[in-house]
């Protein structure tokens, strides 16, 4: 994790050798788009929306929200990268002013996903 006074960026990685075959793809993206939207909800976040994309290496399920925190409004985005064996989860948070700023797009450019 990594934060300033103006952003702050976070990634996890998991491996998980055991998952089934199918991985996350026996998930439709409409039960994983609730289902991550509602935790985004329960998080107190608002003004939800929700991107669904696939590639070779898996799926990509990217969140953004909003959230009031001590009177600034702040916007927080939060992106699933699920792998056949794996799950890698992005966090990054701004003033919704200046969000997103150049070191969160470096940050995701930076990622290199292998499968």
């Amino acid at each position: 994790m990594y934060y300033s006074t103006s952003f702050f960026l976070s990634a996890a990685y998991f491996e998980m050798p055991n998952i089934k075959e199918q991985g996350f793809s026996h998930v439709s993206d409409e039960e994983l788009a609730k289902y991550l939207s509602d935790a985004y909800k329960g998080e107190g976040m608002s003004d939800i929306s929700v991107d669904i994309s696939h590639n070779d290496k898996g799926k990509i399920v990217s969140l953004r929200g909003q959230k009031t925190i001590a009177g600034t409004n702040d916007t927080f985005k939060r992106v699933f990268y699920y792998g056949k064996k794996s799950l890698m989860v992005l966090e990054l948070g701004s003033p919704a002013k200046i969000f997103p700023t150049l070191e969160m797009f470096k940050f995701e450019e930076s990622l290199k996903i292998k499968q």
